[in-house]
């Protein structure tokens, strides 16, 4: 069976996520988060997203940095 896949643009995984696009552009060129380059413009399926978020889940006891 073929299963169809999410594509985000950055623009919508920008809203999406309460971050710019600038920002997201920069995660890609970081090779932070991964995603696929069709023609000229990225794009990001959710497994990639979901990737993403795991890698960049704090546990509890992790320390955090105070301001």
């Amino acid at each position: 069976m073929y299963m169809l896949m999410k594509f985000y643009k950055i623009e919508e995984l920008a809203e999406l996520m309460g971050f710019t696009g600038k920002f997201i552009r920069n995660q890609i060129k970081e090779k932070k988060l991964a995603a696929v380059k069709i023609g000229s413009e990225y794009r990001i399926t959710q497994e990639q997203l979901d990737e993403y978020i795991r890698k960049n889940t704090t546990t509890n006891q992790e320390t955090l940095v105070e301001d």
